[in-house]
This record gives structure tokens, sequence and C-alpha cells, in this order.
């Protein structure tokens, strides 16, 4: 099977997924206590006032065609207006930066989980069994058992607290405005992402290079006395596709755990809009969040799939 193909139909096979989750995304405005009307309304209106704003947003009409009304309006870029924290102001608009933020955010934990985590399991597979083994276990284990919440919680108060830098409390993450001042924002909420997922790829990325290694061409390698970075790169790409695997679905754990970490030091991504949107009972807002969420994380599975027959043709088979 070409490679075109198999992307193809992975594209397809994703379709089914990405519709239960506009369904999920939909039902939030039925199934959660409140609602757009309530809010707009509040605990004192009437009941013809109710009536009047149900009928302005649509609520009478029959519920499929309230989805397909709102579902249309998605993939034109329409995600509706905000009702309390921004009243009129269009969700996608309102999104944008939050959206950056969490991008950052997420990108800054993922190179931190790579880099940590490939290089502790690196490691610890070159010299099997031995004190350099033991510490990188250690330390993988430490960190795989360290929640991404905890560790931003522990970070935020040695270097915002006791040290009291600034850029460790501002939140503030915009390269549009101050590129040096926003990279020592991301620092320590990467590294309370990365680290609390590193050791999860560090154990996977020892297993699949400790089976490699035993391998012949890599024993005639160590005979031959090529150096560890050469040894390390033969074995890394023979052992890749499960430490791809794993660090797709790494990344989007990163991904998730944005939100409490957002929420910890502040930072304005979407983290803090869906705590912000539970709390003014922003319906509108809950459901675009709600789909981009689980959008991203059929995505990340999606490229995982595909990364997986790019560098294993047998997949595609």
């Amino acid at each position: 099977m070409s490679l075109l193909k198999y992307i193809g139909r992975r594209f397809v096979s994703a379709i089914p997924t990405l519709i239960l989750i506009t369904f999920l995304a939909f039902g939030l405005l039925f199934v959660t206590p409140g609602g757009p009307v309530e809010a707009l309304a509040g605990i004192f209106g009437t009941t013809e006032q109710k009536e009047r704003i149900r009928e302005e947003l649509g609520l009478n009409d029959p519920i499929h065609t309230q989805y397909l009304r709102w579902i249309s309006g998605v993939f034109s870029g329409d995600f509706g207006e905000m009702i309390v924290m921004a009243p009129g102001t269009p969700i996608a608009e309102m999104l944008r930066k939050p959206l950056l933020v969490t991008f950052w955010l997420t990108l800054g934990g993922a190179l931190v989980a790579l880099v940590v985590g490939l290089g502790i399991g690196a490691l610890s597979a070159v010299r099997p069994n031995s004190w350099l083994d033991g510490l990188s276990r250690l330390v993988s284990i430490g960190t795989y058992s360290i929640p991404d919440f905890w560790l931003a919680i522990i970070l935020l108060f040695v270097f915002g607290v006791i040290f009291r830098y600034r850029w460790a409390i501002s939140g503030q993450i915009d390269f549009s405005r101050n590129v040096l001042f926003s990279l020592q924002s991301i620092v320590l909420p990467a590294i309370a992402l990365g680290l609390a997922k590193a050791g999860m790829v560090a154990r996977i990325t020892r297993g699949e290079l400790f089976d490699v290694q035993n391998k012949p061409f890599i024993q005639f390698e160590r005979i031959m006395g090529l150096p560890n970075r050469v040894v390390i790169k033969d074995m890394l790409h023979n052992g890749i596709l499960p430490i791809v695997t794993v660090l797709g679905y790494t990344i989007g754990l990163i991904f998730r755990g944005t939100f409490l970490v957002e929420v910890v030091f502040g930072a304005p991504g979407i983290g803090l809009f869906l705590v912000r949107a539970a709390k003014t009972q922003e319906y509108a807002l809950l459901q675009t969040l709600v789909l981009i969420i689980g959008t991203v994380f059929i995505l990340m599975n999606l490229l995982t799939d595909i990364l997986y027959g790019v560098l294993d043709p047998r997949v595609r088979t």
C-alpha cells in the first residue's frame, strides 16, 4: 500500500471519532445545569424574558436543526459569540491568544520530555546494571510519579515566592511584545509539564534500546570500538517505533496537563479559559473548548499512526 493511500485510510478512520466529539460538545448545552438562558436572564428573569431569549438563540428549534446550525458555523470558523465574559465578542477572536499560549506550553513541555526522557533512557541502556543505570531508573521513576500540577506548585513557590523572580509568577506569554520575557515565563511550566512525563519516555526508551543492543549488528559495532554516540544513534534508529508511539501519547498528556499548570501559573491559555467558562456558565465557549481538546487528541493519534507508517513500511501492508 502506498503512503498516500495509508494516510488517506487513517484520515477516514478518524472521522467517526471526530463526529462523536462534535455530538459530545454540542450535548453540553443540554446536560449541564442552567444554560445560556439562565446566564442571560439571571436568577430574577421572568418567564417571558427567558422565552424571548430562547427564541432569539434558536433553542426552541428541533435538536437536529440546532446541531446542524452549530456544526455548519464550526466548519466556517464561526463558534458563536460570548454571552457573559465579553458579550458580543466572537469566540474565535477570544481564543486566538489562549490557543497560542497553550501551544507554546505544550511545545515546551514536549521538548523537555523528549530531551530528558531520551537522554535518561539512552544512558541507562548503554550502561545496563551499572550505577548510572540505577540512578537513571530512579530518576525516571521519580519523575513519572510526580503529578505535573504538584511540580508546578513547587516550582512556583521556589522561584516565585522564595527567589521572587517576576517572570516566574507573571503568566505573561506574548512573543509579539517581549520575546525574552515570554521565553522565561515558559521555562517553569514547560519543566513541570515535561519532567512529569519524561519518566515514561525514559522507561520505554530504555526497554527498547536494551532489547536492540543485544542484536548482532550492535554487538559488532561494540567489538569494532565505535563511539557510544554512533552506537546509540543506530540503537535509536532501530528501536524508534515504540518510542514514537509513546511520544505521541505523551504529547497528548502534556496538552491535557497544560490546563492545570496554566491555572497554577496564571498563564492565559485555554485551560484558564476553560475554568472561567465553567464558572461563568459561558456554554458556547465550553462547547468550543471541548471540541478543540477532543480534536487535538484525535489529531495527535492520527499523526502518530502516520509517523508509524512512514518509519515502518510493513505497517502499511
